[in-house]
């Protein structure tokens, strides 16, 4: 009889288990192990390189230029398209003042305050009042021009305006000629109560008086109110202190003018002009 465990060791194939059946009690590996020998690593290592990962290219100075370009091109486009629809509204707000029908024209302004004294839409005229009563007469002119109009001043920061109903009453913010001409044109073009000037000025600036009035539309016209005497090519009313009012003088003409409650002058009734 032959002896067991002699022959050749069986072979073991495809499910066959080669151990004893699981008892469900064996004891987990410890964390990083299989089968007893460490796991191997996940970092990189000579024996286990990184792989290799996509790259993409970056922009650089080159991108970063041509999109300050880019902005730069829309910035300029932008202020471009603001300017031309300034333009063109202004273009549309003149054609709406002008556009009149064939035939009519504007009228001028009958005198101001007594008939002898020139229309304020004949231009500038001269008054002139001592300096003592230079700044009474400076309020009661404002008064009576904003009473009908919008009014322009032109005088130095330190000349104190009072504040007065009607106009708006606006100051020319410098003291040259053509600081005047963009606002007179605003208010000849939009349709507003006709405007007119006062000037309060002195010494050089008086002088100045013809290169102003040349930077004024035609039928604009209005007042320079002065403390002394200077030569200039406009109407010279010489006014003086009574005691209702003023008296104004043109020329051999006079005429007395006298204060409302609400500050305005007019002419006296039933006083004849020498």
């Amino acid at each position: 009889m032959a002896e067991q465990g002699t022959g050749p060791p069986k072979t073991v194939g495809p499910g066959t288990a080669s151990g004893p059946p699981p008892l469900g009690n064996e004891a987990s590996l410890p964390e990083g192990e299989v089968d007893g020998r460490p796991a191997p690593s996940q970092g990189t290592t000579p024996d286990n390189p990184r792989p290799s990962t996509a790259t993409f290219p970056i922009g650089g100075s080159d991108l970063a230029g041509e999109e300050a370009y880019l902005y730069m091109g829309l910035g300029v486009g932008l202020l471009f398209l603001v300017g031309l629809g300034f333009l063109w509204s202004r273009g549309q707000q003149s054609d709406l003042v002008e556009d009149i029908p064939d035939g009519v024209i504007r009228l001028s302004e009958g005198p101001f305050l007594a008939p002898s004294l020139p229309s304020l839409s004949d231009g500038l005229q001269v008054w002139t009042v001592s300096p003592d009563d230079h700044a009474a007469l400076l309020a009661d002119l404002l008064t009576t021009l904003a009473d009908s109009h919008r009014v322009l001043v032109v005088s130095p920061s330190d000349v104190v305006l009072p504040q007065v109903a009607g106009g708006p009453v606006y100051r020319v913010d410098g003291m040259r000629p053509v600081h005047l001409e963009n606002p007179v044109d605003t208010l000849v073009d939009d349709g507003g109560r006709w405007p007119c000037l006062l000037f309060a000025v002195s010494g050089s600036l008086a002088a100045a008086l013809p290169d102003f009035a040349d930077s004024l539309p035609a039928g604009v016209g209005g007042v320079a109110l002065l403390s002394e005497s200077v030569d200039l090519p406009f109407p010279q009313v010489a006014v003086e202190r009574t005691e209702h009012g003023w008296t104004l003088s043109l020329g051999a003409l006079s005429r007395g003018v006298t204060r409302t409650r609400d500050g305005r002058l007019v002419a006296l009734t039933g006083q004849m002009e020498a």
